[in-house]
């Protein structure tokens, strides 16, 4: 560290960059604020189209217990996720209704890891543990068989028994308020919480025949295929406003960008107001496991 070489302006030019930089990057933190609360917005239109469609069902509810079976992750030491086949980890599930059918973890998993800790098409995968109740029991759908996969041990993964569920519907119900509400009250919060197999085995799970199945989700497309559409170009859009401010903060602190004799104006000092803030605890974990 010692012979590492640093850039080191005056003090006046410091302060000079730092009001430039936080004048522009408040500037575009206002605007991807702006499009996360449409996207919240619209998020909250969705899911209200999702509830109406299931609060019209007519059918059994049963426990999960007697729909299929559950298998907690893997649990390894932090090497074992530096090379291998793919590994689905926290955020994978977090952030996705749909498990993304390529994934960026690796984990070096043995024939028989891959057999227990298998991926596999029809699977539903719930978040196990974190700071806040609100982060736990969300799922993923798996649409497609990810071959020599495994899974996280933040992760539990309920595999339901053949012609169980129509994969889009299942997709729908366990990200719905029934199953949300579900957690939030049996759940304890202590420092960390965490989702247990007794607690999933319990779950109710409301169960139409396939018929009604491939009928509901199919009405729920239909009426969510332009909000999604929109989500994704807001996030798209953000996604580039976010790769904007960091190529100028590089720019400006390099030299790169002059910005000496810029008169910088009265402005509002704006942070980005990013979801994801218990995320990234689990996810430091699982790349130290």
């Amino acid at each position: 560290m010692k012979t590492i070489y640093l850039p080191l302006p005056p003090r006046d030019e410091q302060d000079q960059i730092v009001r430039y930089l936080d004048w522009k990057v408040s500037q575009i933190n206002k605007l991807i604020n702006a499009k996360r609360r449409q996207i919240a917005l619209l998020g909250e239109q969705r899911q209200a189209i999702i509830e109406d469609e299931l609060l019209n069902i007519s059918a059994q509810t049963l426990s999960c217990r007697y729909l299929g079976t559950l298998q907690n992750g893997i649990s390894e030491a932090g090497d074992f996720f530096t090379a291998g086949t793919p590994f689905v980890n926290y955020g994978d599930v977090y952030k996705n209704d749909v498990l993304p059918t390529t994934v960026n973890g690796v984990a070096k998993a043995n024939k028989k890891q891959q057999e227990t800790y298998s991926v596999e098409k029809g699977d539903i995968f719930f978040t196990r543990t974190s700071e806040t109740i609100d982060e736990v029991g969300l799922t993923a759908v798996c649409s497609e068989t990810m071959p020599q996969a495994v899974f996280s041990g933040f992760v539990i993964r309920f595999r339901p028994q053949k012609d169980t569920f129509h994969i889009p519907y299942a997709r729908y119900f366990f990200r719905s308020k029934r199953v949300r509400n579900y957690f939030t009250q049996e759940m304890n919060l202590v420092t960390r919480v965490s989702l247990g197999q007794t607690l999933l085995k319990n779950l109710p799970v409301l169960l139409p025949d396939m018929e009604t199945q491939h009928a509901v989700a199919l009405r729920i497309n239909k009426q969510c295929t332009d909000i999604d559409k929109i989500i994704s170009k807001l996030n798209e859009e953000i996604n580039l406003f976010a790769e904007y401010r960091t190529r100028l903060i590089s720019d400006v602190v390099t030299g790169k960008l002059n910005v000496r004799g810029v008169v910088v104006p009265e402005y509002e000092v704006v942070e980005d107001v990013a979801g994801d803030a218990g995320i990234d605890d689990v996810e430091e974990l699982e790349e130290s496991e």
